[in-house]
């Protein structure tokens, strides 16, 4: 007989998270699991690519607020998700989101899985803990100690977790801080699963933009969000400018913060030499064209975007944050530097004076190897309760 998973995840929006759930879920073997997705906002541009043969469950109108932020829909007017949001809040500040989460998964009439993983920890996670499935794992995607975001809630983390057979983290960084932060034993480290074939065959589809030969081309991908500090990009930028280096910086995403970048760009007359691309459902041929990959984040867990770029043959300067060090080979494939603006710019004025350190990077790249065999027989095995 079949065994029934179900993953839990919270929305499908352009991003890593999304990415490696689709991933994970187009290599399960649908003749050994019926596999159903529960996306409790659902919506995001990587809904539509969730593979053939998987169920995708209907919702409820009350998740529709677990996935912003009150200050965010505040902001932008959205008066209609604030309410959805002070609902969701008002059941999280009293403590009565047990007995919510279990009715509501009463009237979506979820049934007992095998297994039932939450694919982003936080709200999946109390989601999950609130079910009846035979197994429950927790799926954790970022650095704890330098982002909790269970801030506000860490009671209901802590009581959710007590219901959690298995936590697996992302990176071995990331599995530290989570285990120290909610005092766990029961958690383990798996890399993040790629789609090595599809990634090789986008990077060489054909890039509608045309980066020029005289300069050094940096790109950088992802949403436009604090997380990601693209604005210590574009301060690095005032500086190489300002030395008079021939330098392009090209953004592709979108986000909150694009219209605050975009205006910084063009108060430090950075807008010959900043292209904001927008958001692009294929983002490797843009990080293919380029010479080097930035990755400016004050956090991560695993950043997917390094070994997209590795794909790529594009070298990596990324800033230190969980997961780097377990991909990075200093000056082999790229360099990490100490997580400050200083560090990011002291590097990136080497590079782009020294551009000829790029070029045997890429040939290395050229025999870039990824364990995703391996990777994904941990992530079942996990699954099946065998680690």
């Amino acid at each position: 007989m079949k065994k029934r998973l179900l993953f839990v995840n919270d929305e499908m929006v352009m991003g890593g998270v999304a990415r490696i759930l689709n991933n994970v879920l187009r290599r399960i073997d649908l003749n050994a699991y019926d596999v159903d997705v529960l996306i409790l906002h659902p919506h995001g541009e990587l809904l539509s690519e969730l593979p053939e043969g998987v169920r995708l469950l209907d919702s409820r109108p009350f998740f529709k607020g677990v996935d912003v932020t009150l200050n965010l829909v505040l902001k932008q007017g959205r008066w209609l998700d604030v309410l959805h949001k002070l609902h969701v809040l008002f059941y999280m500040k009293t403590g009565l989101i047990h007995n919510k989460i279990k009715a509501e998964r009463k009237l979506m009439n979820l049934d007992v899985y095998d297994v039932e993983i939450a694919s982003k920890e936080g709200f999946c996670t109390i989601f999950v803990s609130n079910g009846s499935s035979k197994r429950k794992i927790n799926w954790i995607h970022i650095d704890y100690s330098a982002r909790n975001y269970a801030t506000h809630h860490m009671n209901l983390m802590h009581e959710a977790l007590k219901s959690i057979d298995l936590n697996i983290a992302v990176s071995q960084k990331a599995r530290d801080a989570f285990a120290e932060l909610f005092e766990v034993k029961n958690i383990i480290a798996i890399p993040n699963l790629m789609d090595i074939d599809g990634l090789k065959e986008r990077a060489l589809m054909d890039c509608d933009v045309a980066y020029r030969k005289d300069r050094v081309n940096l790109v950088s991908v992802g949403r436009f969000h604090p997380q990601k500090a693209f604005d210590r990009l574009i301060h690095a930028m005032a500086e190489l400018r300002a030395l008079d280096l021939p330098v392009d910086l090209y953004l592709v995403g979108d986000g909150e913060l694009k219209p605050s970048c975009e205006a910084l760009s063009h108060k430090l007359h950075l807008t010959d030499h900043i292209h904001f691309l927008g958001s692009k459902r294929n983002p490797m041929p843009y990080i293919k064209q380029a010479d080097c990959f930035v990755l400016p984040s004050l956090y991560e867990g695993y950043p997917t975007t390094v070994i997209e770029s590795f794909f790529a043959g594009t070298p990596v300067l990324a800033c230190d944050v969980s997961g780097v060090y377990e991909q990075i080979q200093e000056g082999h494939n790229g360099w990490v530097v100490s997580n400050s603006q200083e560090a990011l710019n002291e590097r990136l004025i080497e590079v782009v004076r020294n551009p000829e350190r790029l070029k045997p990077m890429r040939e290395h790249l050229l025999d870039y190897h990824y364990d995703n065999a391996s990777i994904f027989e941990r992530f079942m095995k996990a699954v099946e309760g065998q680690v």
